[in-house]
């Protein structure tokens, strides 16, 4: 989560370089980047496959806020991330009950995609002096 909120991490995925192989290409992507985070469906599958249907609804939830950040312009993109990572807190607190010991999971992936990873921002380094 911290990486993907790095300068150096936002410039990499931010950034056009006609030398990249196919796979630094896709992880530019960031429609597709964001849809192999399975991570939701891969959790309820193993630890609750009673209630497996509540990581499709989450992944749902993930990839539309992805779009709804994506689909912005710049500058709403960074106040439509944190609304959408306010709404998975409160939905995930509200709304389904979390697995035991898993109850960090979807807002840190929404932290860590939703603004770390589709959120632009100028990076700046830090003056020396």
């Amino acid at each position: 989560m911290v990486a993907n909120s790095l300068n150096s991490c936002k410039r990499f995925y931010h950034s056009l370089n006609k030398s990249e192989s196919k796979i630094e290409r896709m992880y530019k992507n960031h429609f597709l980047f964001s849809c192999l985070h399975i991570h939701p469906i891969i959790i309820w599958l193993v630890f609750d496959p009673s209630n497996w249907e509540n990581g499709l609804i989450w992944y749902g939830l993930f990839i539309t806020a992805v779009l709804f950040v994506l689909k912005a312009p710049l500058y709403l993109k960074r106040p439509i991330s944190m609304l959408m990572i306010l709404l998975a807190i409160m939905i995930n607190e509200y709304a389904f009950s979390a697995i035991p010991g898993f109850e960090w999971l979807m807002p840190i992936l929404f932290i860590k995609i939703i603004y770390g990873h589709l959120v632009k921002e100028e990076p700046y380094r830090p003056i020396k002096g």
